[in-house]
């Protein structure tokens, strides 16, 4: 079995040990990060909106858009090195958390993946543009599109040029995320307050097709078995229920089987997140290995002869390949 492989082995196993860990810290650091990032949004796109109302309310629609992915994306960025700091615990290295320095370094990755939607976005509306512009020439209009929008969203999602847009944005967010895996991984592990200012995107692109693996199998796996879908439910339910409490208003609730099928569903999703931060943590582990084996050779480069340095690096290599980078 390859290092990448074994990393994919070792990182299922790591995922339960994670999975507890997370749970575990999500009252005490995920939700208080949840809302220091979104009161940071707040304030980042909230002078902007109220600007835009005042002076051109054309463009509020634009910025709110903008302050959904932002918030979206920070929320996950945090969420995905609280995730990895447990994956760290898992494997039993965890030291003092730095909450502030948590927070400044998932607003990093936040930027760079902000770019990113900011940029699929901007594509995803000049295909419907080019797509309406297509339709115009069959008689399609403006005030034909307004009269009849459900018509016009149908052929918008089922034209192929769409289909394809889907897939290779899909494609695209699952390579970004396993590109910044390693590096956020690391982040999240040197957000102590005993440690100095790091490189933010230091391992970047290490251990990608292995984290891009448990990508693709976390997605198809809750995909066919309807987790997502069940998830987004179980949340949309409990959302309903806290407006309908704030109003005074009885609650409804979905019979307890269909509860506790989407309790079960929201749990899967929740381990298959972990399995990536366990993978992104082992990935940071093998990286950082070799980066100190390297550097510790190249430091003693003159004592070893170039017989000695093929042996040393043919022992690390059967080392990592029998280790997969990582244990639990």
């Amino acid at each position: 079995m390859g290092p990448g492989m074994t990393l994919i082995a070792n990182s299922f196993f790591l995922s339960f040990a994670t999975l507890w860990r997370y749970l575990l810290v999500m009252p005490f650091v995920a939700i208080p990060g949840l809302l220091v990032v979104f009161v940071l949004s707040l304030l980042v796109f909230g002078g902007g909106i109220v600007f835009l109302m005042v002076f051109s309310p054309m463009l509020v629609g634009s910025l709110l858009m903008l302050l959904i992915v932002f918030l979206v994306t920070s929320l996950s960025c945090f969420n995905i090195m609280v995730g990895c700091r447990a994956a760290f615990g898992a494997m039993g290295r965890m030291n003092e958390l730095d909450f502030g320095r948590l927070v400044g370094k998932s607003m990093t990755f936040t930027l760079m993946q902000m770019v990113a939607n900011v940029f699929l976005m901007v594509i995803a509306v000049g295909v419907i543009t080019a797509i309406f512009l297509m339709s115009s020439q069959d008689g399609t209009t403006f005030n034909g599109v307004l009269a009849n929008p459900e018509a016009f969203a149908k052929q918008i999602s089922t034209h192929p040029v769409t289909i394809g847009l889907g897939i290779a944005a899909a494609v695209f967010s699952l390579a970004l995320s396993a590109l910044l895996s390693v590096p956020m991984a690391g982040s999240a592990i040197s957000a102590t307050p005993k440690m100095g200012p790091t490189d933010a995107f230091l391992g970047i692109g290490a251990a990608f097709m292995p984290v891009m693996l448990v990508l693709i199998a976390s997605g198809v796996l809750c995909t066919i078995t309807g987790a997502y879908a069940m998830t987004a439910g179980l949340f949309a339910t409990l959302i309903s229920n806290a407006v309908l409490l704030m109003t005074d208003q009885p609650m409804i609730w979905p019979p307890m089987q269909f509860t506790l099928i989407s309790v079960g569903m929201t749990m899967l999703v929740i381990w298959t997140s972990c399995w990536f931060y366990a993978a992104a943590a082992l990935g940071w582990k093998r990286f950082s290995e070799d980066r100190e084996a390297a550097l510790a050779v190249a430091a003693n480069y003159d004592r070893f002869s170039p017989e000695e340095l093929r042996a040393l690096r043919d022992k690390r290599e059967r080392e990592r390949d029998r280790n997969g980078g990582g244990g639990h």
